[in-house]
């Protein structure tokens, strides 16, 4: 009895622990967590961090092993940021910075000339106004609140629309397979425009999970000096990441799969075409024939007529 009992706790207990894994194991899985951003102005960066100033705080992150880092949508290095730049930070699964997207100040800065020329309050151009009377209130009525002098109109926030990495593309589906390395990029079709998304998981490094409009941009910024309708595609993306991680690209698996959109006008239009080229082409070959058999009664015609010619001549020799 007591082994029964004991068999049964064992049982249990290793349920228990394997129910435990699977649940830890989904948790972590790149379809459940979604990687997470930080934004702010950059402020200096070295070997093993990068510092950015907040609204707030000042934050020091630390980097991954390997580093994605665009400036300006050009790919970039560490050491090609500047003090000031407007930079967004994505984090892997374990907290570090694994992709660095940064905005000069000179780019992010609107035109000083459009700028002055649109603002109405430039002390060069403006003139003084007289502050019109208040008109009296009726007994009664009360006194409006009063706002800010700097209070601002508040403009509703637009909804963000999903950027098109390839206007033609209506679906991809790209895996990336090497030893401890993997990459993945899905594009799909939704109700309200193309969906993206991207998960990549380095050697001895956390995962990358993006989606949506933020997996858009990064595979855009990824596939951009790519030609996926070219024959060397797979071959292009192998040599860039094997540069970036430092893998062999004679070893990286690639299954490349993408669906462009049809163009149907021309098609359409080409078999009209031919079509319409096929009704003259028959109109030519029934005139043809008409002619050919008009031409054929006009020849037996003159022929008989020769007979008969012949004959009466013959009838009046004799």
């Amino acid at each position: 009895m007591r082994k029964r009992i004991s068999i049964i706790f064992i049982s249990v207990t290793l349920a228990a622990v394997m129910l435990y894994g699977w649940t830890a194991y989904a948790a972590t899985s790149p379809t459940q967590i979604t990687s997470t951003s930080t934004k702010g102005t950059f402020t200096s960066v070295d070997s093993a961090t990068v510092k950015l100033s907040t609204d707030t705080v000042e934050q020091t992150v630390p980097l991954a092993k390997s580093v994605w880092v665009y400036r300006d949508e050009q790919k970039a290095q560490l050491t090609d940021l500047v003090a000031g730049d407007q930079i967004e930070l994505v984090l892997n699964s374990k907290q570090q910075a694994a992709y660095i997207k940064a905005t000069s100040a000179n780019a992010s800065k609107p035109d000083a000339a459009a700028s002055g020329a649109a603002n109405p309050m430039d002390s060069s151009t403006a003139q003084p106004t007289a502050t019109p009377s208040p008109t009296p209130l009726p007994a009664g009525t009360p006194e409006p609140t009063p706002q800010g002098a700097a209070a601002k109109p508040v403009t509703p926030a637009q909804p963000e629309r999903n950027q098109e990495v390839y206007p033609n593309l209506e679906g991809m589906d790209v895996s990336v397979d090497g030893k401890h390395f993997k990459l993945h990029i899905r594009q799909s079709q939704g109700p309200h425009g193309s969906l993206y998304d991207l998960s990549i998981k380095p050697e001895d490094a956390g995962m990358i999970h993006l989606s949506g409009d933020q997996a858009a941009a990064w595979i855009h910024e990824l596939l951009a000096s790519i030609d996926l309708k070219s024959s060397d595609a797979k071959q292009t993306l192998a040599a860039q990441l094997a540069e970036h991680y430092g893998l062999d690209a004679s070893k990286l698996t690639i299954q490349m799969k993408t669906q462009w959109k049809p163009d149907q006008a021309p098609a359409a239009k080409e078999y009209e075409d031919r079509k319409d080229n096929s009704k003259d082409k028959s109109k030519d070959k029934s005139k043809d024939k008409k002619n050919k058999d008009k031409d054929k009664d006009n020849e037996e015609n003159h022929k008989r007529g020769n007979n008969s010619r012949g004959d009466v001549q013959r009838n009046s020799d004799r």
